[in-house]
C-alpha cells in the first residue's frame, strides 16, 4: 500500500504556542472542519484529548462518515468519559503492548505498535496501519508531542498553519513542536506554497516537503 499523505494542522500564536485553547476564529475552525472532511483519518495525541475533549468533528459538528478518529498514547491513560468515546463511531487507539490491557474497557479499536528506543511510539507503524486500512490522507491534529514525533520520524508531507494575531505569554503553554531529544529535521525541508490572509487578521500558511526529498 502506498503511504498516505500526512498533513500537520495547527493554529499558533505569534509566540509559537498552541495554548490556551481554543485558538483561532470561526473561519479558521471552518477550515479545520473542511480539512477533516477531506482526509480519511485524524491523528491526535492523548494529551490533547485529555485537555480539550474534542470530537474531531467536520462541518455540522458531527464526525465525517467513514473517517477514522485516531489517538496515540504510549501510557494508555485515557479518560473514558471523553466525548470521543461517547459520540460517533468507535475511535482507533494506537498504544504500546504494555498499555493494551489498560485500554480494554474503552469502546475503541486498540492497535499495538512498537515503541521507539528514544521514547514514544513508532509512528511509521501507525502510518503503515492506516495505509493498510485504505487511508490516503491523514490529518495530524497535535499536540506538540505528536507533532514532534511525526517530524522527527520524517512523516510530515505538508504543514497547514494558521497564525493567530495574539501573544500567549504563558510560560508553560504548549509549543507547536515539543523539544525533541535527538533534534528535528532541518526547517528548510519544507517550502512555502501558499499564504492567505483572512479578514480576521489571521494568516494561513501552507508548507510542503519538496518533491523527491525523503522524510
Amino acid at each position: 500500500m502506498p503511504a498516505p499523505l500526512m498533513i500537520m494542522v495547527a493554529a499558533v500564536t505569534l509566540d509559537g504556542r498552541i495554548e490556551p485553547t481554543p485558538l483561532g476564529s470561526r473561519q479558521d475552525r471552518r477550515l479545520l472542519e473542511e480539512m477533516r472532511l477531506a482526509t480519511g483519518a485524524g491523528l491526535m495525541g492523548a494529551g490533547t484529548l485529555r485537555r480539550a475533549d474534542p470530537v474531531m468533528a467536520g462541518p455540522g459538528d458531527a464526525p465525517p462518515p467513514g473517517r477514522l478518529r485516531c489517538i496515540v498514547t504510549a501510557s494508555g491513560a485515557l479518560p473514558a468519559e471523553r466525548r470521543l468515546f461517547t459520540t460517533g463511531p468507535r475511535p482507533v487507539v494506537f498504544t504500546a503492548a504494555a498499555a493494551r490491557q489498560r485500554l480494554t474497557p474503552l469502546p475503541a479499536t486498540v492497535v499495538v505498535v512498537p515503541e521507539m528506543r528514544t521514547g514514544g511510539l513508532d509512528l511509521v507503524a501507525v502510518r503503515d496501519w492506516l495505509a493498510g486500512a485504505g487511508v490516503t490522507r491523514v490529518l495530524v491534529e497535535g499536540g506538540g508531542g505528536l507533532n514532534a514525533g511525526c517530524l522527527a520520524q520524517g512523516l510530515i508531507d505538508e504543514i497547514l498553519l494558521t497564525v493567530v494575531p495574539c501573544i500567549s505569554g504563558h510560560r508553560d503553554a504548549a509549543a507547536l513542536v515539543r523539544p525533541w531529544r535527538e533534534g528535528l529535521r532541518p526547517l528548510d525541508a519544507f517550502t512555502l506554497r501558499d499564504c492567505r490572509r483572512l479578514h480576521t487578521g489571521e494568516v494561513v500558511l501552507r508548507y510542503c516537503r519538496p518533491p523527491g526529498r525523503p522524510g
